[in-house]
């Protein structure tokens, strides 16, 4: 009465329970392998655990499994693609228990399996795995510098075009902190933010502008924003900024606003009349102060 329990137990959960041999040949498997692969449980018995596994992965599991048979190690989990009867591919994840023989604990008997039926999952993971792969594609693309950064300021990522623009490697990074590249003179506003941003006073919407330092000491000038991400007990996690290197504009604006000052210095000292007169808008722009003399 006890083992017809047993089988009526284990015929009607959703999984695949099976045993296999050393050599992986199987000796049992329960009832849902018919629903699920689509063989009985006489022509499951035929098989080789093997046969089953879809040809793209037969390698990897392969590998996986000799490492458990060397190791002997007691139990593992892996996730791969096999082939119904039908032909329909379809995941699997298969937690397995190694067999040892009652009187020496070395030698390996068989296998005890537990297959489920991922499909679903994996296949939204997987779609999800190559959303973010081509959203890594365009950031890495971008001419915008793109860094992350965790709670200590050391760099997570930074795209290709941060790496041009301040000429370190991935490896160098490993070395830094963003406080490390901060130009001196952008040091208290920088650290200033990063505690706001810590207190979760920092909005995502403030705009930030500060300097950095490149590789060879050039100052790099950058301009943009930043997104922060909290974990569960709300500390930061990473912060991405997304910048624009403005070294350039904010250079030329320097030199525009001191040849001004240096265009009034003179026009302002001159003893003759000076003045800039718009004709399209019929008005006078600029008259030199000597006109009121």
């Amino acid at each position: 009465i006890l083992r017809e329990e047993y089988n009526k137990l284990i015929n009607n959960v959703s999984d695949i329970i099976y045993t296999t041999d050393l050599n992986g040949n199987f000796t049992y498997t329960n009832k849902p392998v018919e629903s699920i692969l689509g063989y009985s449980t006489d022509e499951v018995k035929e098989k080789s655990f093997r046969d089953l596994i879809h040809k793209d992965d037969v390698a990897m599991v392969a590998e996986h499994y000799s490492k458990v048979f060397q190791e002997r190690l007691r139990e593992s989990y892996l996730e791969f693609k096999v082939n119904t009867k039908s032909g329909k591919v379809v995941w699997v994840g298969q937690q397995v228990n190694t067999k040892f023989n009652k009187s020496d604990s070395a030698k390996v008997e068989g296998y005890y399996g537990i297959v489920r039926v991922i499909d679903e999952r994996k296949r939204a993971e997987l779609k999800l795995q190559g959303s973010e792969k081509k959203y890594r594609d365009l950031i890495d693309n971008s001419s915008d510098l793109v860094q992350i950064i965790d709670a200590e300021g050391k760099f997570t990522y930074v795209n290709e075009a941060w790496k041009r623009t301040l000429n370190y490697s991935k490896k160098e990074l490993e070395a830094f902190t963003v406080f490390d590249l901060i130009h001196p003179d952008s040091m208290d506003h920088c650290m200033a933010l990063f505690e706001k941003i810590g207190e979760r006073k920092g909005s995502d919407q403030d705009r930030i502008l500060y300097t950095l330092l490149s590789k060879d000491g050039k100052e790099i000038i950058v301009e943009g924003s930043f997104n922060t991400k909290y974990d569960d007990d709300g500390k930061v996690s990473s912060i991405q900024s997304f910048l624009r290197d403005v070294t350039e504009q904010k250079e030329a604006q320097k030199l525009l606003a001191q040849k001004e000052n240096t265009l009034r210095q003179i026009t302002e000292t001159i003893n003759d009349v000076f003045y800039l007169y718009n004709i399209l808008e019929h008005k006078y722009e600029y008259i030199s102060p000597n006109c009121e003399v």
